[in-house]
Order: C-alpha cells, then sequence, then structure tokens
C-alpha cells in the first residue's frame, strides 16, 4: 500500500479550512489502498509527522520542530505529499511546492511555477484573456500605500486581496463609507496588493477540472451558487447550509453548462495547472465573466470540487484516488 501524507495547516488565513478539508480527506480516503499519515504545520511553520487512524489531531506530547527539519527527517517514510487540505499562503501560491521539488518529494496538484500564476489573480487573468468567449470585470490593481480616499473605480465594487482565497478580507463596496470602513479593516492585516473590480451581479458558477496523466479530461459538470448572504462569503462557502449549491446548474441550458466545462479546460491548460483545478465565474446576460482559478480548491464537507465530481459519478474517495494516481 502507498503511504499517503496529508499535508495540513499552515501559516496563511486559512489555517482552519486546511484542517477541515484534511478531515474530510482522512474520512474518506481508501484505506485499502492508502495507509495515511498527517503532517501537522502549524502556523509559526513549527511541524509534526505522524501516523493517523480516525483524528488528524498531534497524538498527546508530540514534538513540534521546525518544517524543513521535520520534512527531511521523514521524507522516505511516505510516498506522495497529498496536498489537497493546503489552502492559500505557502500551500497554494507554490513556496511548499518548491520545497518539495528541491528535497525531490513527489507531491500532488500543480507544480510551483503553475501554482504561484493561479496565486496572483490579476496576473493568472492577464493569462487567459485569449480564451475566445469569455469576459472580464474592470479591474484595477492597486498598492494599499498607494491608496487615496478616492477610490479607483466608480461605485459599486468589489475590493479583494489579490493573492488570498476562501473569500478572506473581501468586501461589496457600494458607497464612501463602506469603502472607508473596508480600507480599515484591510490596512489592519498583512495584506498589500488590492484588487478593485467593477461589480458584476448575475448568477455565480464555479467548475472544475479533471486532467489525466494521459492529457485526456474527464468532463465536470459547474455547479451554481447561491448564497444565502450578499455574496459567496467564507461563512457561505465553510458553514453547511451557508448556501445553495446546484449541480447540473438549472438558471442555463445545458449547452451553456457545457462551455463552462469546455472554457474551464482551457483556463486549465493555458495556465499550465496539472491533475485538477477549479475555475469561478460570474454569468450576467449572456456574458460569463472570469474571476480566478483555484490549483488547490477546498475538500471540506461542503465544498464544491466533490460536489462537482460527484454529479459526474465520481465519489469522494474516487476524486482522492484520482488526484493521487495521477499526480505520480
Amino acid at each position: 500500500m502507498k503511504k499517503v501524507a496529508i499535508f495540513c495547516g499552515g501559516p496563511s488565513s486559512e489555517h482552519e479550512v486546511s484542517l477541515s478539508s484534511a478531515k474530510s480527506i482522512l474520512e474518506h480516503i481508501d484505506r485499502k489502498k492508502y495507509t495515511p499519515y498527517v503532517f501537522y504545520i502549524q502556523k509559526n511553520l513549527k511541524s509534526s509527522f505522524f501516523k493517523v487512524t480516525k483524528k488528524i489531531d498531534p497524538p498527546k506530547n508530540t514534538k513540534f520542530d521546525d518544517f524543513e527539519n521535520v520534512l527531511k527527517e521523514n521524507k522516505g517514510n511516505f510516498d506522495v505529499a497529498l496536498l489537497s487540505a493546503l489552502h492559500g499562503e505557502f500551500g497554494e501560491d507554490g513556496t511548499i511546492q518548491m520545497i518539495l521539488e528541491n528535497l525531490g518529494i513527489k507531491y500532488t496538484g500543480s507544480d510551483s511555477k503553475a501554482s504561484s500564476l493561479c496565486m496572483d489573480k490579476y496576473l493568472s487573468a492577464e493569462k487567459v484573456k485569449k480564451i475566445k468567449g469569455l469576459s472580464f470585470p474592470e479591474t484595477v490593481r492597486v498598492d494599499i500605500s498607494k491608496l487615496t480616499a478616492t477610490p479607483p473605480l466608480s461605485f459599486p465594487f468589489i475590493i479583494k486581496p489579490n493573492s488570498l482565497g476562501s473569500s478572506v478580507l473581501v468586501f461589496i463596496v457600494k458607497n464612501q463609507k463602506e469603502y472607508k470602513n473596508a480600507i480599515k479593516k484591510i490596512e489592519g492585516s498583512s495584506v498589500t496588493d488590492l484588487l478593485f473590480q467593477k461589480l458584476i451581479s448575475g448568477i455565480e458558477f464555479s467548475c472544475g477540472c479533471l486532467e489525466k496523466k494521459s492529457g485526456k479530461y474527464i468532463p465536470v459538470p459547474p455547479i451554481e451558487i447561491i448564497p444565502k448572504a450578499t455574496f459567496f462569503d467564507y461563512s457561505a462557502k465553510y458553514v453547511l447550509g451557508g448556501s445553495e449549491e446546484i449541480t447540473p446548474p438549472v438558471s442555463i441550458s445545458k449547452k451553456e453548462s457545457d462551455k463552462i466545462s469546455e472554457i474551464t479546460i482551457k483556463i486549465h491548460t493555458i495556465l499550465s495547472c496539472s491533475v485538477y483545478s477549479r475555475s469561478d465565474f460570474m454569468y450576467d446576460n449572456g456574458k460569463l465573466y472570469y474571476l480566478e482559478t483555484n490549483t488547490l480548491p477546498g475538500m471540506t464537507a461542503t465544498s464544491l470540487l466533490p460536489q462537482e465530481a460527484k454529479a459526474a459519478k465520481i465519489s469522494f474517495t474516487k476524486l482522492l484516488d484520482f488526484i493521487i494516481t495521477q499526480s505520480i
């Protein structure tokens, strides 16, 4: 049996989401094919490596050491690093992929270059602008140190970090007061690079892409997202019942749905992603607007990719098996 190390935690703002993903992975991984281990990373990067049964929590009296020390000590104790539970900075931005590449450790998903590109929402959007049939919201990239009392776009617009996920520090801004409040919250964070985007009032869709080693793709239907909040924010994504998610979608035709799946594959290819990814869109007045691509989409009980895979008759267990087998 293959020894699989589930990497989770990390220093990002999505630390808790990562732990939720890891729990779901541990619950669904095929124990007949894989022996699961956990590579647990604290927010300060102190880490531990241990074999697990039912819980991802470190056993009592577990010793923590610097991330790279633990990695070097244990790289011969597992066959592949399963990165599906890591999200945000360090996990999704190419950092850990580069470390693993330098140590010759096999891992799942996209390489460091593609991961870094997709983490940069502005640059990745620039890359996919060559795709026909895809539209883009008016966007201005601003260094937080150069912000003024006058926003760079007319109201309403969205402010979001250029390189964070899970809708962390994302704000819909409709007036000057909301703009001032949003900036105050962002200035108290570590975010330095912001995107201002004109608000698209349409239907939100997300679509996964599953790529075989052969270069062929498994068709996955998009998922239609109807958040119960103002938009698909952190709570709507990770709280059960926070949004209604429908796959295949019901608000567009089968032809339009298939078009989203086809465009998602083109985006995956242009951005040089590997094995799997998920791209997010808005649909308004017959136009499909590109938002971003995730190389390590969430794998929690409420996450989108497992739901889309299920609609394509791929169970969570088979999805994990696909990610592992097609990566090594």
